[in-house]
């Protein structure tokens, strides 16, 4: 299953002043699990579990969202057994923009079995470890541009720039998480079979030309690196 609540990532300050933090309950308290805006000490929910979306399904577990003050992109469980990226505003409806058992359309083929836990957004393009069924590969890191379609980057058993091959882009059973800056660069953690390190940071660079971009080696990571779960279990 999901990460307990109390595990999710830290709070995101907007330039106002306000804060966006995940707020749970413990077993003495029950309440609405969710995310909320934090305006002069007064918290305001935007997406809780068992909220309804634009489309009529529930969600019944929310696992990491990003953004800042009332806008969110967040992962999370639907009543109909899928997973989805989805946005909020405010207190509207959320509104999916990626659902497992949808095709990528990218050339890695194949449909989205999750997506990582926190996606990585930057003025409306997100960027995203997505798990694969009927691929070339099972996992690969996608992006997907604001109001256009997805991008593949990069995919399991492509060759990395330190040789050998991308074996997974997360630990254990769950997605890792990527990162993006304003100029469109996306920084990832990989693992890495008959490479000269077994993990490295690597730093892409998309271009224009859809499904194409650069790659190039940030960091090899040498020690053992610390098992987390930061995202929703393959399936």
């Amino acid at each position: 299953g999901f990460k307990p609540f109390g595990a999710f990532g830290g709070p995101g300050v907007a330039d106002d002043g306000s804060v966006t933090v995940a707020a749970g309950c413990t077993f003495l308290q029950p309440c609405p699990t969710g995310y909320h805006h934090v305006v002069n000490g007064h918290a305001n929910p935007i997406v809780l579990e068992g909220d309804t979306i634009a489309t009529g399904e529930q969600i019944l577990q929310i696992c990491g969202a990003s953004g800042v003050g009332s806008d969110l992109w967040f992962t999370a469980r639907l009543d109909d057994a899928t997973d989805a990226i989805l946005s909020v505003s405010g207190r509207s409806p959320a509104f999916g923009l990626l659902r497992s058992g949808e095709g990528t359309g990218t050339r890695i083929g194949g449909t989205f079995t999750g997506f990582s836990c926190y996606p990585s957004v930057v003025a409306g393009d997100i960027g995203f470890v997505g798990g694969v069924a009927d691929g070339f590969a099972e996992q690969g890191i996608f992006l997907k541009r604001a109001g256009g379609d997805v991008q593949l980057i990069v995919a399991a058993q492509e060759s990395t720039p330190i040789g050998g091959q991308y074996a997974a882009f997360g630990f254990e059973d769950a997605l890792g998480v990527v990162a993006m800056n304003g100029t469109g660069q996306v920084a990832f953690l990989a693992k890495i079979d008959h490479g000269a390190a077994p993990a490295a940071l690597f730093l892409a660079s998309p271009v224009s030309t859809p499904n194409l971009s650069t790659v190039n080696q940030a960091a090899t990571l040498r020690s053992t690196i610390r098992k987390q779960r930061l995202a929703m279990p393959v399936r």
